[in-house]
């Protein structure tokens, strides 16, 4: 069975509970040993480590790992703190964005974002393009192809998760904020739009475009599904 691990946490000594996903959702197993230096598979507690593995299933409170191969290494020597910071920010998001019963359904597109950064992909970007893809997986798509109330496409000036996507101004009240740009606004369809994560044409936006758009999707995650995604700050001040 082909995982990707979201995080590794120290049980009894040596060994770890391995958080992942799988293509049929999400799964803890132990590793045991694993925390051990010399053991063959420290690798497994790597944040998105891809592997293959059997699992040993009994009477056990948690399976456990008979064997894993390596499919794709998530860390090797020599990477930046702001890829490190990148991965930890998908796994998080990965964990918290998404329901139980929805997480199979991401499992591609995490393989595709973190081969987006391995190839030195803008790390804020490729967040913000998988944040994009959580959302939607969630139910909660908007509205980027014109005014969620006339489908006016000319004269946008806000967005709003709560009235479903785009705002034009004949349409503003006073409980709809006009705290974006329009080239905020430009980014956000693009990252609802986009296909992959090839990201292109992102010399567009800027910096504090990105951070502006994050923040967004963040403040949208932890009000309406409840979860906190922290590990994005850190790409926000790197």
């Amino acid at each position: 069975m082909e995982i990707i691990v979201l995080s590794s946490t120290k049980y009894k000594e040596k060994d770890s509970i391995i958080n992942a996903i799988s293509k049929d959702g999400p799964l803890s197993f132990r590793a045991r040993g694993s925390l051990d230096p010399k053991h063959s598979m420290t690798w497994i507690n790597n944040v998105l480590t891809v592997a293959d593995v059997e699992l040993l299933e009994g009477k056990y409170k948690y399976p456990i790992l008979n064997s894993a191969s390596l499919v794709s290494p998530s860390i090797t020597g020599g990477d930046s703190l702001e890829y490190l910071f990148a991965l930890s920010a998908l796994a998080e998001i990965t964990k918290n964005a998404l329901v139980d019963e929805d997480k199979h359904l991401i499992y591609d597109y995490l393989i595709e974002a973190t081969r987006a950064l391995r190839k030195n992909k803008d790390p804020l970007m490729v967040n913000l393009l998988y944040l994009a893809k959580c959302i939607v997986i969630g139910g909660a798509e908007p509205n980027v192809d014109g005014c969620v109330y006339s489908g006016k496409t000319t004269d946008i000036v806000a967005f709003s998760f709560d009235d479903g996507g785009f705002v034009s101004r004949d349409y503003l009240n006073e409980n709809i904020a006009v705290d974006l740009t329009p080239n905020q606004l430009k980014l956000i369809r693009y990252c609802f739009k986009s296909p992959d994560f090839s990201c292109l044409q992102i010399e567009k936006y800027s910096k504090e475009d990105k951070i502006k758009v994050l923040d967004k999707f963040v403040d949208f995650i932890d009000h309406n599904i409840g979860a906190k995604i922290t590990a994005t700050d850190y790409l926000k001040n790197n």
